[in-house]
């Protein structure tokens, strides 16, 4: 049975949010409201 990895892509369609703002949040770079950080490390 094959693991299959988690993707940008696959978080941010759980969140609710763009593959941009997720990229933004793991990488520390942009301008991103606190909440939607921890809202998003949260369901990581």
């Amino acid at each position: 049975m094959a693991i299959r990895r988690v993707t940008i892509s696959d978080i941010a369609k759980e969140c609710g949010f763009s593959r941009n703002t997720v990229s933004k949040v793991f990488n520390g770079r942009g301008s991103v409201p606190e909440t939607t950080k921890q809202f998003i490390l949260q369901k990581c």
